[in-house]
């Protein structure tokens, strides 16, 4: 801790570790004395040790003289315990008050005032130029006042704050932020002593101190966030690697100039971990495909989409962002469907047959990604003498027109099935009308799982 007198009051600031700055200590300073010392911290006292216990008291943070001082020097010190979270913490202040006699020349300078505060944005101009120090002896003049600076703390930088000999102004340049990386700001206390030259005192012994806290602000540093929540990204199906995913945005922070030590990378769940090692993020960006990606191995619930996130860290701070990376694939149609079985059969009671009646459904296998999924493949009939009998749905149900249009026998009807990408092949479905009566059981001569050999089929048509 280190203090701060303003006339007759004392204040008292804390260091704080994490941020690095001074904070003042609040109802440390006030306007009144009585209110302040009302207003006083309980858990921050202040006494005063060795020969100023006779001659000063403390009412709570006012520094009060017991009687009337005779000229000479007196040395106090001052001291300040403060207790805060569990710890106590004890500050010690020297303080030398003179004490001029009227009759003697008055040749100690005064200051107007002997505590300043002074702010410096790091965004802003430079050189800082503050307001003069002013300083007058105190028999009357400034003429052979001149002014110097140097630091309270032995770690309290220096370089580039310069202090006009003359007028007491301080001037702060750009040179002074090098102290305070980051941007994370931070505080300076220094010590200007204003000494009387007129006697070519080579002790220099008539002078008199003022104390200077310069703030450096902390820069305003937005947090880091990426430009966009979500990315999305179309990519065809078999892209040769090296590709780079220009139909979507390039992934970046907001602000990058404003933050340092960020590193970002792609990063998936565990059931997505595969998709690291076909894609990569550019320094510009940009989403690169490093591997090309086949669709069709693929989860069918994925519908497609690749999910993965983007992380920003920042190295220093210890912070990181996130952001949702979403590519939705094009399947390339690199599959023709293929009828299962290749020559369907359908054997049919004329006892349960109505128009309407579903009897059944033709199967295909595509491959394609897209065409597994069932509801993209069309099915349409051809030609056939089943037409009049058989009528083929969009989706491959096979439903009765008209149950009196075949006598019992065997009827073929040429059918086509076309995916979603137009490949498309065809077959002959082949219908089996039985006789009245007759059942078709699987203990058949011949009918096993529904399949009738040449020589049977061969009855149906005579």
């Amino acid at each position: 801790t280190i203090f701060s007198i303003i006339f007759n009051s004392l204040s008292v600031r804390i260091h704080d570790p994490n941020d690095g700055n001074w904070h003042l200590i609040p109802n440390g300073i006030g306007g009144n004395n009585q209110q302040t010392s009302q207003n006083m911290p309980s858990n921050l006292n202040y006494w005063i040790e060795g020969e100023g216990e006779n001659l000063f008291t403390i009412y709570g943070n006012s520094l009060l003289l017991k009687n009337p001082l005779k000229p000479g020097q007196f040395d106090i010190n001052l001291r300040a315990r403060l207790q805060r979270k569990g710890r106590i913490y004890v500050a010690e202040h020297k303080l030398r008050i003179i004490v001029i006699d009227d009759e003697l020349p008055q040749l100690y300078p005064v200051f107007e005032k002997i505590s300043h505060e002074f702010n410096i944005d790091p965004e802003g101009h430079f050189p800082v130029v503050f307001p003069p120090l002013n300083a007058s002896l105190a028999g009357g003049g400034s003429e052979n006042i001149r002014f110097n600076l140097f630091p309270a703390r032995s770690n309290d930088p220096t370089d580039g704050i310069e202090i006009h000999p003359k007028t007491g102004q301080i001037r702060v340049r750009r040179s002074f932020l090098r102290h305070f990386p980051s941007g994370k700001g931070g505080e300076v206390f220094l010590v200007v002593r204003a000494v009387n030259q007129a006697l070519n005192d080579k002790q220099q012994k008539y002078f008199s101190d003022a104390s200077i806290s310069i703030i450096i602000k902390q820069k305003l540093i937005p947090p880091l966030k990426f430009e966009s929540t979500l990315y999305r990204y179309i990519l065809s199906e078999r892209q040769p690697s090296g590709s780079i995913l220009e139909n979507g945005p390039p992934i970046r922070i907001l602000e990058p100039n404003l933050h340092s030590n960020i590193r970002i990378r792609l990063a998936t769940s565990p059931q997505t971990v595969w998709a690291l090692k076909h894609f990569g993020l550019m320094p510009n960006g940009s989403l690169m495909l490093k591997e090309e990606v086949d669709m069709e191995k693929m989860l069918d619930k994925s519908q497609g989409l690749i999910k993965m996130e983007v992380v920003a860290e920042d190295i220093s701070e210890g912070k990181e962002a996130r952001a949702k990376v979403e590519i939705q694939l094009i399947d390339n149609n690199e599959h023709i469907p293929v009828f299962t079985p290749l020559f369907p059969k359908f054997y049919l009671q004329p006892e349960t047959l109505f128009a309407g009646h579903p009897i059944g459904k033709l199967s295909v296998k595509d491959e394609d990604f897209t065409d597994r999924q069932g509801d993209t493949l069309a099915f349409r009939a051809i030609s056939g003498n089943a037409s009049n009998l058989v009528h083929v749905q969009r989706d491959g149900q096979l439903i009765i027109k008209d149950q009196n249009a075949a006598l019992p026998g065997a009827y073929t009807l040429l059918v086509e099935v076309q995916d979603f990408g137009g490949l498309s092949a065809r077959t002959t479905a082949t219908f089996i009308l039985l006789n009245y009566g007759e059942k078709f059981t699987s203990i058949q001569p011949g009918m096993e799982k529904g399949i009738l050999e040449e020589k049977d089929l061969e009855k149906f048509r005579s």
